[in-house]
């Protein structure tokens, strides 16, 4: 359920907050072992998801029952959109999410992944709604597709990836 007082946050380094705090609820503690390290990490320049991290996270394990709270963190107008994003049969996700079940690692690996483009795009857009603008706009260098729709597969991924990187570093998207 969207809850309409909680305050979003406005910019790429408040936004990976967010994010790791969802991951550290939806982890699934009967297979914890031990603490995991946050899922992101930050430079002078970036902040960016940390693939040794990544990978423990999914081998570990998240639970589906905080899925929905994705939804306003990843800038997605409804539960529905969610299921496109990630990916992922909407019946069985939801399903997932009522009972509180473990997520298929392949559902962690793209939650990870819309994490990480839409950091990244706050990074280059200056601020979390601008990217959120960008990445639901359907775009014609990706089939008239919305990033976020298009980044629904690694090589999709790359692609805005790219588009993204050639924005930040003076190229064109």
């Amino acid at each position: 359920m969207l809850v309409h007082s909680v305050r979003l946050p406005r910019d790429a380094r408040s936004l990976a907050q967010s994010f790791a705090t969802w991951l550290d609820d939806s982890l699934d503690p009967s297979h914890r072992t031990g603490s995991v390290a946050p899922v992101f990490s930050e430079n002078e320049s970036s902040i960016f998801l940390d693939s040794a991290r990544a990978v423990l996270l999914i081998r570990t394990g998240l639970l589906a029952g905080n899925v929905a709270a994705l939804v306003p963190l990843l800038g997605l107008g409804k539960k529905e959109d969610l299921s496109r994003a990630l990916n992922a049969n909407s019946t069985s996700l939801w399903r997932w999410a009522r009972d509180n079940k473990p997520l298929p690692g392949q559902t962690v690996e793209q939650i990870l992944r819309a994490m990480q483009l839409t950091l990244f795009a706050a990074e280059v857009f200056g601020g979390v709604e601008a990217a959120r603008q960008w990445l639901h706009k359907p775009h014609p260098s990706l089939d008239g597709m919305a990033p976020i729709d298009y980044a629904d597969n690694e090589f999709g991924a790359q692609k805005v990836r790219g588009m993204l990187a050639g924005l930040k570093y003076g190229g064109v998207a």
